[in-house]
């Protein structure tokens, strides 16, 4: 039975998103996985912008994750380690 309760959903900032997103979908709990960036000066960025450190942005991956599999605490240790 699914608990919705037990579903969050937490942001986190990395040097690649593409990467984190991978490790993050091997996670125990993780449901689901959103890439994009936040902050910034240029609205609507291109990745192209984005990746020359230009815009202010910063790549970030939102984990939508089960609290009952997983913890954030366990989720931001893991994005430390491959970051």
């Amino acid at each position: 039975m699914n608990n919705n309760e037990n579903i969050h959903k937490s942001c986190f900032a990395s040097g690649c998103f593409r990467g984190t997103e991978y490790w993050f979908m091997k996670a125990p709990g993780v449901k689901v996985t959103t890439v994009g960036f936040m902050c910034g000066t240029v609205d609507n960025p291109a990745y192209q912008q984005v990746k020359t450190g230009t815009t202010g942005h910063l790549e970030c991956v939102e984990v939508e994750y089960d609290t009952g599999k997983t913890s954030y605490e366990n989720l931001l240790t893991m994005n430390k380690l491959y970051n």
